[in-house]
């Protein structure tokens, strides 16, 4: 679990703007998230509520499009440990935009996934923020509740 500690507004909101961080700023935890992702998988694995082979697609919201290959889905291992093949980010928008727009990486959900597999899941492996950002989503769904709130 990661703690931030604010402490008399140390360091600058980005680079060089001389700016410092107020109590109401927006930190940006980068993969922390995936620690606070991979404990609820592990609890909600303990508790029998997912499996760890369970296809994305069992949670995802009806009718939303979840990319396959060949026939072979996407699985909660696959997402968790970096052979979903899905890209490193959701294909799409503009170059270099802000990771952090005010709402979660994910809260389109699995219906505007418009990732395609170029090897099947579970073959290689290849660092991918998408996949993360939808186990924290299948976690969710499966738990009724936010990573947040459940770790």
């Amino acid at each position: 679990m990661a703690i931030s500690v604010f402490f008399a507004g140390f360091g600058e909101t980005r680079p060089g703007n001389n700016q410092h961080p107020q109590l109401d700023s927006v930190i940006r935890i980068a993969s922390l998230s995936k620690l606070m992702t991979s404990e609820m998988l592990v609890k909600l694995l303990d508790q029998g509520v997912v499996k760890l082979n369970d296809p994305l697609s069992k949670y995802a919201p009806p009718g939303a499009r979840v990319p396959d290959w060949q026939g072979k889905p996407i699985t909660l291992v696959n997402l968790a440990t970096h052979t979903s093949a899905l890209p490193r980010e959701q294909p799409g928008g503009a170059a270099h935009r802000p990771v952090l727009s005010g709402r979660p990486a994910s809260s389109a959900g699995t219906g505007s996934l418009t990732a395609t597999l170029k090897t099947a899941p579970g073959s290689q492996a290849a660092y991918s923020n998408l996949a993360f950002d939808l186990l924290a989503d299948a976690l969710s769904t499966a738990r009724r509740q936010t990573v947040s709130a459940a770790v």
